[in-house]
């Protein structure tokens, strides 16, 4: 048995984390007296806390990202099967329908070209190609890509390979890469 010399209880040993450098290799407070402190400095510490990790991550960022890509690279399997498994739970269901929401109140501009080309199409106002005008595949799902929002049926139609090239492409390099289909 040992006393606490936070809150003066006497408690059972092992409710004592340990320290090496005491006599009996014990701290000196009880587990939950320490877990209370180190809460409250956790709390009263918040703002250099989060100074002293954005600095790191600024003065780290291009080895911190190159970090995530590459583990990302070694891992997209299992990480695209935990985002598949987490996507059928009920709390990945919501998120997924929040995501959607945030992003079309962030976009309505877009929401509503989409709407536009949807009705234009299915009125005969505007052809949706059976091929992609990109690379020429055809029997694939055809998207259309606009590159410019306030013109809504003006539609390029491509495959869903081209439509992510020219999303994933950071300039206009995305058509040389098309070459390579």
């Amino acid at each position: 048995m040992k006393q606490c010399s936070k809150c003066g209880e006497l408690k059972d040993l092992n409710e004592f984390g340990l320290d090496n450098q005491k006599k009996d290799k014990l701290r000196p407070s009880c587990r939950s007296c320490k877990k209370k402190t180190d809460a409250l400095g956790f709390k009263n510490n918040k703002n250099k806390r989060l100074a002293r990790n954005k600095e790191y991550y600024e003065e780290n960022k291009a080895k911190l990202l190159n970090s995530q890509r590459d583990y990302y690279n070694e891992n997209k399997k299992i990480i695209s099967e935990k985002h598949k498994v987490y996507i059928e739970t009920e709390s990945g269901k919501k998120a997924k329908r929040k995501a959607g929401d945030n992003w079309t109140k962030a976009n309505l501009h877009k929401k509503e070209t989409h709407y536009a080309v949807h009705k234009a199409v299915k009125s005969g106002e505007l052809h949706k190609p059976n091929t992609c005008t990109l690379c020429g595949c055809f029997d694939v799902k055809i998207e259309g890509h606009h590159y410019d929002y306030s013109k809504p049926l003006d539609v390029v139609w491509c495959c869903s390979k081209c439509h992510a090239k020219i999303h994933h492409s950071k300039d206009n390099t995305w058509q040389e890469d098309l070459k390579t289909y």
